[in-house]
C-alpha cells in the first residue's frame, strides 16, 4: 500500500493525515522540508492510518522534530497505532514528542 498524505486545516493548525505503512523513503523527508518551506508553524501529524514505520521513517520523525525548532514551528503526532508507541519507547524516543489521542485536544494544545 502507497503512503497517502491529505493536509486539511483547523483553525491555523495544519493536520497532516498520512495512511499508509512509512517505509524508507525520501518522501517522508520531503514532506517535512516542503512544510517548513512554506511557512507553516503549527503541524500535527495524524498517524492513525499508519500500521507501520520503519527505523528509517522514525529517524525522519526526528528529523521533522528537530527542523521544526530550526524553523520556529511546533510539530505533534496524533493517535498512533501501539506498536508505533511501542517502537518509539523502545527507542526512548517517545518523550521527544508530545503525542495526543484526540484530535481537539491535540489541536487546542497549539494555542
Amino acid at each position: 500500500m502507497a503512503t497517502k498524505w491529505n493536509e486539511r486545516r483547523v483553525g491555523d493548525v495544519l493536520i497532516l493525515d498520512v495512511s499508509g505503512a512509512l517505509t524508507m523513503s525520501e518522501e517522508f523527508h520531503d514532506v517535512f522540508k516542503e512544510l517548513y518551506d512554506r511557512g507553516e508553524k503549527k503541524i500535527l501529524l495524524n498517524l492513525a492510518e499508519v500500521p507501520y514505520i520503519d527505523s528509517t521513517s522514525v529517524g525522519d520523525l526526528v528529523v521533522g522534530h528537530l527542523q521544526a525548532s530550526e524553523n520556529d514551528a511546533v510539530f505533534k503526532l496524533l493517535g498512533m497505532q501501539p506498536k508505533i508507541v511501542e517502537l518509539l519507547t523502545m527507542h526512548h524516543l517517545i518523550h521527544v514528542f508530545e503525542v495526543f489521542d484526540d484530535e481537539e485536544v491535540a489541536v487546542a494544545s497549539f494555542s
